[in-house]
């Protein structure tokens, strides 16, 4: 396409007007290489500051959430401070709530239930005396809820007995699991320790296990300075003799009769060791 004299002379003119497109700049300066060069180190140098303004803004947008970061974490802490100091608090009002249900009169067999379970997990102890005026309110009672929890409350006075200085006597004998059929007798000074079994007390022949022999042979129901260490007792309400017997840390299963009442009482008695009759 021809280009006239005239449109070329016009093309300064037609450029002003666009300034969006053309600066005078570039009019001035033809597009050689060094203004090429001066150009591209100008918009290095405003890309450079920009990059040095960005970084700048992140180093202070970080230490601003590095700070609040440190409050939040100091804020957290004495929250979590409050809420120990709270479940202390709260451990202690429980505990104190649980002794006082062997000590406060009308208290439900539901209450003494939840009182053993609180003191056992707590590892608390209370005195003899308190665990035979709460054992005196269960026996009262002939329900088997009643007779349940006096189970209950009777493991747990054995779970007290193991911390006495009673539970520490001169051992001449340990009869253990494998010793169902081995002789045994304690007497003054020198104690058998019968330990990690389940024994009836009264069995009444040989083939009602698991029972121990007396020096006959025949199962055994008189026990003489006898401790009976994580063991589960099983009575039935028959004969048995228990002279200075002393029970750590067991179980027991006792029949619900007026013998199997006496034979609670006398385990439950505030004195450390059980004595207890009763005839065939």
């Amino acid at each position: 396409m021809f280009v006239g004299v005239e449109q070329i002379e016009a093309r300064p003119a037609l450029l002003a007007e666009c300034p969006e497109v053309y600066s005078t700049v570039m009019l001035d300066k033809p597009p050689t290489l060094a203004v090429l060069n001066e150009r591209v180190g100008s918009a290095i140098k405003t890309i450079g500051f920009l990059g040095v303004v960005v970084v700048a803004a992140a180093v202070g947008v970080g230490v601003f959430l590095n700070i609040r970061g440190v409050e939040h974490g100091e804020r957290l802490s004495k929250i979590e401070g409050k809420l120990e100091g709270i479940a202390k608090n709260l451990d202690r009002l429980l505990d104190r709530q649980a002794k006082n249900a062997f000590t406060v009169p009308g208290q439900s067999p539901e209450d003494i239930e939840a009182a053993v379970a609180r003191l056992r997990v707590r590892n608390i102890t209370v005195n003899f005396d308190d665990i035979h005026r709460a054992s005196a309110v269960l026996v009262k009672n002939p329900d088997q809820r009643s007779w349940g929890v006096l189970m209950q409350l009777a493991a747990y006075r054995s779970v007290v007995n193991s911390t006495i200085t009673e539970a520490r006597q001169n051992i001449v004998q340990t009869i253990g699991p494998g010793d169902h059929g081995k002789w045994f007798q304690g007497k003054p000074g020198e104690w058998t320790l019968i330990v990690d079994q389940t024994l009836t007390l009264d069995a009444k022949d040989q083939y009602e296990l698991p029972h121990l022999n007396d020096a006959t042979g025949h199962p055994a129901s008189v026990y003489q300075y006898i401790i009976f260490k994580n063991c589960h007792i099983i009575y039935h309400g028959g004969e048995v003799t228990l002279v200075k017997v002393f029970f750590d840390n067991c179980t027991f299963d006792i029949q619900h009769s007026d013998i199997g009442e006496r034979f609670a009482e006398s385990i439950l008695s505030p004195a450390p060791f059980a004595t207890f009759f009763a005839p065939g």
